[in-house]
């Protein structure tokens, strides 16, 4: 029963982008399941069950209950650093691993964590995406980053997208700059006057 509610308490958090009233938080999970009351009684009110009993969420300011993710998120391969390990390319579509773009549980490297945390168990691939902003990102130099994870000292350009030159192009969303390859290498002359002739084309079709 206690995972149960918890796992009520965390989507009702997520719902409400990560912060919620402890006193709204607790009568919307009631009005699911009444049985709910005589545990939180139990452990001493809201604010004592959430301290004492819930792993992902915290007591924050003003009786607010927000998401606490307790570890970090690491997206370099074949790394062993203990943290939450996600492809260098997530959260977009473009990920190098089909676990990363599926389901993130079924990368071997998180094993420990999961374990530890039992009720990630219990989310789905979205909603354990929606989980993860919460999170603080491991900031290695060689490693690509979002610009809102970082401090301004810790802030570099992002790489240029390989994929977005390709057949296929980019399937984004995408964490690199969509840049021509021609402009990227130093060519951008070749792009413009191919860009130029096309022009002069339609204008003689006209």
């Amino acid at each position: 029963m206690s995972e149960e509610l918890q796992l009520d308490l965390l989507l009702s958090v997520l719902d409400q982008s990560g912060s919620q009233h402890v006193l709204q938080l607790f009568n919307r999970v009631y009005r699911k399941n009444k049985q709910y009351f005589k545990l939180v009684a139990g452990a001493g009110g809201p604010l004592l069950f959430i301290e004492d009993h819930c792993s992902l969420i915290e007591r924050g300011k003003d009786n607010k209950v927000v998401i606490s993710v307790p570890f970090m998120v690491c997206r370099d391969q074949d790394c062993k650093c203990g943290a939450f390990h996600v492809c260098t390319h997530w959260p977009s579509k473009i990920s190098t691993c089909k676990s990363c773009r599926v389901d993130i549980s079924k990368n071997p490297d998180n094993t420990s964590i999961y374990n530890k945390y039992p009720l990630l168990h219990k989310l789905s691939p979205i909603l354990l995406k929606r989980l993860l902003k919460y999170s603080k990102f491991i900031i290695r130099p060689e490693t690509p980053i979002l610009f809102e994870k970082c401090t301004p000292d810790q802030l570099r350009f992002p790489q240029v997208c390989e994929y977005y030159n390709s057949d296929t192009g980019c399937l984004g969303p995408c964490l690199f700059f969509h840049l021509c390859k021609k402009f990227a290498t130093g060519k951008p002359e070749e792009s413009t006057k191919k860009g130029s002739t096309e022009t002069n084309a339609v204008k003689k079709k006209a």
